[in-house]
């Protein structure tokens, strides 16, 4: 797998969280990203888990975590979460650019358009 260098993005904890693969010989502008789904806690509260500002995803069942102060935003369809400056795409695993509209994240990301 290949990746650009906007590709690589890290939390706020230093934790490697997504990476956009790009096809060998290809150049993919950065686009649609994948949800951040490794922020998870066990028996911990997200806040003791990760610090001030993390708060549950999903339902009460749910062991993710995300931190709207950062700018993230809840996925409801997986639990996952989108960085700041993205939105969560109707497919679980996907985040499409603030800028992009679902047609064009499907397209740039290869998922389809539930319902389409």
């Amino acid at each position: 797998m290949h990746c650009s260098p906007m590709s690589l993005l890290v939390a706020t904890t230093g934790v490697l969280v997504a990476a956009v693969p790009v096809a060998e010989g290809s150049q993919k502008p950065l686009a649609s990203l994948p949800t951040v789904s490794n922020m998870t806690r066990h028996d911990l509260t997200c806040a003791e888990a990760y610090g001030a500002g993390w708060i549950q995803c999903g339902e009460v069942t749910s062991n993710k975590c995300y931190n709207p102060e950062l700018g993230h935003s809840c996925c409801s369809v997986d639990n996952s979460y989108c960085l700041q400056g993205t939105w969560c795409a109707p497919v679980a695993g996907f985040c499409c650019l603030n800028s992009e509209s679902l047609e064009a994240c499907a397209k740039n990301a290869g998922f389809k358009v539930p319902g389409k």
